[in-house]
C-alpha cells in the first residue's frame, strides 16, 4: 500500500480535517511541512498570525532586494551574483544595446534567463532565439552564447549547479498540463563562416577564461539531438486553479533543477468557495529557501499584470 495512506493523520484540539478549508472561528491556519509541500506535514490553527513578529534579529531575517540598484554590468560583464548555495546561484545582469564582441559560455551549470525587460535576440551556436519581456530562455550548461539587445535588457538568472534543469512530472494532471512541451521554441542554425579573432568568455567556479578563436564560433550548419536552448513565454503558461482549494506553490513548478523548484504564479482568478482561503496560506517551508522574484509583463491575461516567479 502507499505509504502516504497509512501515515498517521492526528487531530487534536480545534482543528479542520480539510487544509485551508473550513478553518475554526477565529483562527489563523499555519502550514509545518517537510520536503517542500510534498512530504509530512501539519496544520497548526493560531489565534495570531505567525508573521506578526515586532522585530527580528539575526541571519535569518527576511530581506528584500531591490535590482533596480544594481548595475549589473560588473565581473567581466557575467551576471551579478545575488544569492547562491552548492546547488543554484541566482544573479541579475543588465546587458546594454547592440552586440558585444564577446561571447559567454557558462561551465558552472545550466542557465535560465528570465527576461525582466527588453527585447533582442539570444544568439547561439545552436541559432539565433528572439526574446521580450517574459520570456524564459533555458541555456544547456557549456553552450557558447550571447544576447543582441535592441532595447535595455534586464535579465533575472537562475543556475542549476549540480545537474540539470528539466520539466517538472505533471504526474495526474498529464504531460500537456501548465503548458503543452510543443510550446517550447528551439533555435534553427544561423551558421557564420567568418575568419578573424574571436573571444569566448568562459565562466567557472564563478571566474572568467578567456579563450581566443580564429574563427567564428557559431560555424555549426545543423544539430540534432534532445539538448538545445529552448524559449517558453509566461503567456504559454497555463496556471492550474481550484475553486474550493487554495493550491500550494507546487502546483506552479515550471522547471526542476537538484534541490530547487523554479515556479511561474501567474493571474489566475481567486478560489469562489467563501469556505477556502483565498491568500496563500501561512507555512513553514523548512527544508527550501524561498526567493520571490516579481516582474511586471505585459500579456493576453492583462496589461501590466504581476508576476512571481
Amino acid at each position: 500500500m502507499d505509504e502516504r495512506f497509512v501515515r498517521p493523520q492526528w487531530v487534536r484540539g480545534r482543528a479542520s480535517r480539510q487544509a485551508h478549508a473550513r478553518l475554526p472561528e477565529g483562527t489563523v491556519e499555519e502550514e509545518h511541512g517537510r520536503e517542500g509541500f510534498s512530504g509530512p506535514a501539519s496544520h497548526l490553527y493560531r489565534l495570531h498570525a505567525p508573521t506578526g513578529w515586532v522585530s527580528v534579529d539575526g541571519p535569518l531575517r527576511p530581506t528584500a532586494l531591490d535590482t533596480r540598484k544594481l548595475d549589473g554590468t560588473d565581473r567581466d560583464a557575467t551576471p551579478l551574483p545575488l544569492l547562491a548555495n552548492h546547488e543554484v546561484r541566482v544573479s541579475w545582469w543588465r546587458r546594454p544595446v547592440g552586440t558585444p564582441s564577446w561571447f559567454l559560455r557558462d561551465a558552472d551549470g545550466d542557465a535560465l534567463y528570465l527576461v525582466h525587460e527588453g527585447e533582442g535576440r539570444i544568439e547561439t551556436e545552436y541559432g539565433p532565439l528572439p526574446y521580450r519581456a517574459g520570456d524564459y530562455l533555458l541555456v544547456p550548461r557549456g553552450t557558447t552564447h550571447r544576447f543582441a539587445a535592441v532595447s535595455p535588457t534586464h535579465l533575472f538568472t537562475i543556475e542549476s549547479l549540480e545537474g540539470a534543469l528539466s520539466l517538472p512530472d505533471r504526474g495526474l494532471l498529464g504531460r500537456h498540463a501548465l503548458f503543452d512541451p510543443a510550446v517550447l521554441e528551439v533555435p534553427e542554425p544561423e551558421p557564420h563562416d567568418e575568419a578573424g579573432e574571436f573571444e569566448v568568455r568562459i565562466m567557472r567556479a564563478g571566474e572568467v577564461t578567456r579563450a581566443l578563436y580564429p574563427f567564428h564560433p557559431f560555424d555549426v550548419v545543423g544539430w540534432k539531438g534532445d539538448l538545445a536552448p529552448v524559449r517558453l513565454h509566461v503567456d504559454d503558461f497555463r496556471p492550474v486553479v481550484s475553486a474550493r482549494y487554495h493550491l500550494p506553490p507546487s502546483a506552479h513548478t515550471t522547471f526542476v533543477g537538484p534541490g530547487f523548484v523554479v515556479a511561474t504564479f501567474a493571474p489566475r482568478p481567486f478560489e469562489e468557495d467563501s469556505d477556502v482561503l483565498r491568500v496563500p496560506f501561512f507555512h513553514r517551508n523548512t527544508d527550501y529557501d524561498e526567493v520571490i522574484f516579481t516582474t511586471g509583463v505585459s500579456s493576453s491575461v492583462g496589461p501590466g499584470s504581476r508576476r512571481g516567479c
